[in-house]
């Protein structure tokens, strides 16, 4: 594959998870951020490289994972794919499978400014909300998500 093929593949996905739950966590005594794979968390925004699979979909490359209550409040964004109307993660639980994390629905705006070709509305999926010790409630607004060239 030649690198202008690859270069076009690239994408950045730019998550800015829901803010009250971020500051919760931020301020919960054992917050822990750990980022791999070249991705970022800011504080407010979820940074993911990812690639262009084929069909729609996109894989992450990196991975964030939020964590607080000694790990019982978690945000794992490992294995990250966004396929059809929804984004995938692995399984929390280690079962090998895939989770539902959250739903996407197109944005009417579209895309952010700075080269985002598309943006999605994020709503947690109904398998997702004992990730968040039930606070949060299914189709609860997740926040914006944004397909950004790498």
């Amino acid at each position: 594959m030649t690198d202008a093929v690859s270069e076009a593949r690239r994408v950045v996905l730019e998550w800015h998870v829901r803010p009250s739950l971020l500051t919760y966590m931020r301020g919960t005594p054992d917050f822990a951020a750990t980022v791999e794979g070249g991705a970022e968390f800011t504080g407010e925004v979820v940074r993911l490289p990812a690639v262009r699979a084929g069909d729609g979909r996109l894989e992450a490359t990196g991975a964030v994972e939020l964590s607080g209550h000694g790990g019982a409040l978690t945000l794992p964004l490992r294995g990250v794919v966004i396929e059809g109307d929804a984004l995938w993660i692995d399984d929390p639980v280690g079962s090998g499978g895939r989770h539902r994390l959250v739903n996407l629905r197109p944005r009417a705006e579209g895309g952010a400014e700075g080269g985002a070709e598309n943006g999605y509305d994020t709503t947690l999926a109904a398998e997702s909300d004992i990730l968040f010790l039930y606070s949060y409630l299914p189709d609860t607004s997740f926040g914006p998500l944004f397909v950004l060239d790498a």
